[in-house]
């Protein structure tokens, strides 16, 4: 059974304001120490729409 992938078309304005609510989330998860590395590889395809 594959997994299903989702694609989300955004605008460059719209960038800046989900890398901050992926970071606060990121600060979240590690606060309650659990690994953020999927968290890190969509703040990673984030910026390198920039």
């Amino acid at each position: 059974m594959s997994k299903e992938k989702y694609y989300i078309e955004m605008a460059a304005s719209e960038c800046r304001p989900a890398y901050i609510a992926l970071m606060l989330f990121r600060n979240v998860v590690i606060a309650k120490g659990i690994d953020p590395v999927d968290i890190n590889g969509l703040i990673r395809r984030l910026i390198t729409l920039e």
